[in-house]
């Protein structure tokens, strides 16, 4: 035997309960093909605004990196890190004295290999004021070794130096340009010692 139960809801009440099932009716009026496409690299990617980095090894400081935009794509067979819209970068010294800075729009870091490809506008200033100039720069971190096989353009003061592409030390300190054109600065003790 089963008996009525009677509830009775004030008007106030009726209302509310009224106005959330018409807000839960028209809320999800959405079609699936109505949303917006999304792309799975955008669970996997972390992005951040106007971030700076320092780069440490052994408790000393060797780099501040600036980027505008920064992107972290993870759970990929190759993950890697974007730097976008203006990249800028100080290396240092053990006196946390700037040795070397560069410029570019974008750079690229592989954190499994430690490689880093940077591209479009790249530029390089020594500490000797020599400046690099060319589109794209490549870092390889088991050779410690930057090369281009892009066109560079090296200037020191009045001089210019070309060449169709080059190698060098991470920190510049021993730089070849290949297909070379231009002025060579040679001191007279190095021409001498040559020569002989």
């Amino acid at each position: 035997m089963f008996r009525s139960l009677t509830i009775s809801l004030s008007q106030p009440l009726k209302l509310c309960l009224a106005s959330v099932a018409v807000l839960l009716q028209f809320s999800c009026s959405n079609k699936m093909e109505d949303l917006p496409d999304t792309d799975d690299t955008d669970f996997n990617k972390e992005r951040a605004f106007g971030v700076t980095f320092y780069v440490s090894q052994s408790g000393h400081t060797k780099a501040m990196l600036y980027s505008n935009i920064f992107e972290r794509y993870q759970d990929r067979a190759v993950n890697y890190v974007d730097f976008l819209d203006s990249v800028y970068v100080e290396f240092y010294n053990e006196a946390l004295v700037v040795e070397n800075v560069l410029t570019a729009e974008r750079a690229r870091y592989y954190p499994e290999t430690g490689d880093i490809v940077v591209k479009n506008n790249v530029r390089v200033i020594t500490k000797e004021q020599d400046t690099l100039y060319t589109q794209e720069l490549f870092y390889n971190e088991r050779l410690e070794k930057i090369y281009t096989t892009t066109p560079v353009r090296i200037q020191n003061g009045p001089q210019v130096t070309t060449g169709e592409y080059l190698e060098a030390t991470k920190d510049f300190s021993w730089v070849r340009i290949y297909k070379q054109k231009g002025t060579i600065p040679v001191k007279d003790s190095e021409l001498n010692s040559e020569m002989e």
